[in-house]
Order: structure tokens, then sequence, then C-alpha cells
């Protein structure tokens, strides 16, 4: 059974509450709304069930993170690795990627205990250290590759680290339909409902948000929230804007810093 949590609403939910104005347009519009997110779900089940419950074959020279560029990995362990992101917003900008194909860190907890998210905790700290406070995120059950034409997509659990990087919180709750407030990751995680769609956004240690339904989100969410508050939106997408040379150095940095921990 998933703890307890502070589930909250969301300020559309609160707008169109019984009494609070809601015509019966908007409530046609709602129901559709949400059935296209249990449409959503089946699906990601359905492609998680491909390349994880299933066990079918995983070419993992088609993941860039089961075969990550070892220019930019700076820390390595059995569950594992940290490495510098591609499209860096900022210094130390790091991608923390188990080491099997998993389809999120929710599937990953509950199939295999907490080993992963003690490694995200650990760089997290060394992070902070380095940096300065870090936003860590994972949009849970996204698939990771790029290519729209593909029968099955590739879905690779990971999280985003994002030093000394503005807050988004207003802004992801309010692309979303339902949140809960946790007090760690390991309660939040086991929150989510096992075939969900969710983002993941913690801007302190101890502060969890867990967002489910989304109302309008988009690949490389976060970091497009996160560009969007710095000023910077053009850099929001690592593809179109890799900065390889960027991150490669932001990697020899923190080997160092991993080095003398």
């Amino acid at each position: 059974m998933a703890p307890a949590a502070d589930w909250g609403e969301t300020r559309a939910q609160r707008r169109d509450r019984p009494g609070g104005g809601v015509t019966r347009f908007s409530q046609l519009t709602r129901r559709l709304n949400r059935a296209v997110c249990r449409r959503r779900s089946r699906y990601n089940l359905v492609a998680r069930g491909k390349c994880f419950q299933a066990k079918l074959p995983v070419n993992p020279v088609t993941c860039f993170l089961c075969q990550p560029d070892r220019a930019l990995v700076y820390h390595e362990t059995k569950v594992g690795r940290a490495l510098c992101g591609l499209g860096p917003l900022m210094p130390g900008y790091s991608v923390v990627a188990s080491l099997g194909h998993v389809p999120s860190a929710a599937d990953l907890l509950r199939e295999r205990g907490n080993d992963f998210v003690l490694l995200a905790a650990q760089v997290r700290d060394s992070l902070e250290r380095e940096f300065g406070p870090t936003i860590v995120t994972e949009h849970g059950r996204v698939p990771v590759c790029d290519d729209n034409t593909r029968e099955q997509h590739c879905y690779h659990a990971h999280f985003l680290m994002f030093p000394s990087a503005p807050s988004i919180l207003e802004a992801a709750v309010n692309a979303y339909r339902k949140f809960g407030q946790f007090g760690s990751m390991d309660s939040a995680l086991l929150s989510v409902p096992e075939d969900d769609e969710y983002l993941l956004l913690s801007e302190e240690p101890g502060s969890y948000s867990v967002l489910l339904e989304p109302r309008r989100t988009c690949r490389q969410f976060a970091r497009t929230l996160i560009a969007q508050q710095m000023g910077v939106p053009h850099l929001a997408s690592w593809r179109l804007r890799p900065q390889h040379d960027e991150a490669s150095l932001n990697a020899a940095r923190l080997r160092r810093v991993f080095a003398n921990a």
C-alpha cells in the first residue's frame, strides 16, 4: 500500500470545483482530458512491459544511458552512474542513471530496493557542497528517445540534477492535475501508481513533490521550465545545443570532487 501523502489540488482544480463557476463545456473538457491521461497510462504500461516486465531484448547500443559517453561519466557504482548532461544549463548539471535498463526510479525502487535512491542522494549532496542548492527531478515513464516512428520506445530510469537553479515548483504544479508532497524520496516514489507517467520534483532535501495527470508537458519538461526561469529558453533542448566540450569540462571537475570525497 502506498504511504499516506499530503495530496493537494492544483490551481486549475480549485477553479473547477463544484460551485466554482465550472461550465458544462469545461466539465466535458475535463472528462476528455482524463480519458486521454488514462489512455497514455495504458500505453506506458504496454511500453514498460515490452522492455521490462516481459524481458524482451533491448538493444543497449540504441540507449545513450546504457552506453554513455565515457568522457561525461564521473562516478559509478553497482547500481548506477553519474554523468554530466549534455546541454549544461549551469556548472555541475548532472544525470544520475540506473545501470539496468529499467523504466523509472519508482519501478527500480519497488523491484530492487533503494540503492539507486541512495546513490542519487549521495550525488546531490556532493553537488550541493560544490555548487550550492540543487534541484532534483525525474520525469518517470517517459521515453528518453526522441523518435516518434519507433514501435518500441526507450525507457531508462534517471534523475536530472540542476545546481543553483531557480524554483520551478509553481510552474510545474500548474501543468498537472494532481500533486502530493512527501518527506522522503522513497515515500514519494512508492506513492506513484504502477502504470502512470509522473514528475518527481525536489527543490531541497526533505521535500519531494509527485505530480500526476499532466495537463501540458513536453519532452525535457524540467529543463524547459528552468531555462525559461533563467531567461535562456533557447538552451532548453540539449539535443539542439549539446555543448559537449563544456559538459566534458564539468565531468573532469566532478571526477576530482569524487576522487577527494
